[in-house]
């Protein structure tokens, strides 16, 4: 979905669904975040569970996709979240793919990016 277009009437909709297990949604840079601020209150006035929506983060660059996914994390720590790593020419950049892994792994719960490559990445 995008959200966007996210509203009180999709809102009511949304609420009628019970067939649906996540509504998903992309956050790929930081401009996005004050529709995700809005999107959690539109669920909170609603009810309708967090822990339904999942996000798209594409990492174009580290540094924004981790803002992106620790600012998702800070607003609500139950967001499902998946981050993709970009294909330039065919090819997938290594850091990218480990960041994903990373969000994937839901290790942005424990340690930032930085840690994270500290810890697991200098062994390799």
């Amino acid at each position: 979905m995008d959200i966007r277009l996210l509203n009180d009437d999709i809102c009511k909709i949304l609420k009628s669904l019970k067939w649906i297990k996540y509504i998903r949604f992309a956050c790929d840079n930081k401009d996005q975040l004050a529709d995700v601020s809005k999107m959690v209150e539109l669920f909170d006035k609603y009810k309708l569970p967090k822990s339904r929506v999942f996000f798209y983060v594409i990492i174009r660059d580290i540094e924004t996709a981790e803002f992106i996914v620790q600012s998702l994390n800070k607003m609500y720590g139950g967001f499902n979240i998946y981050a993709q790593a970009e294909v330039k020419n065919g090819k997938v950049n290594k850091l990218h793919k480990e960041f994903s892994r990373y969000v994937y792994g839901r290790c942005y719960y424990r340690h930032t990016w930085d840690t994270y490559k500290e810890k697991y990445l200098i062994r390799r």
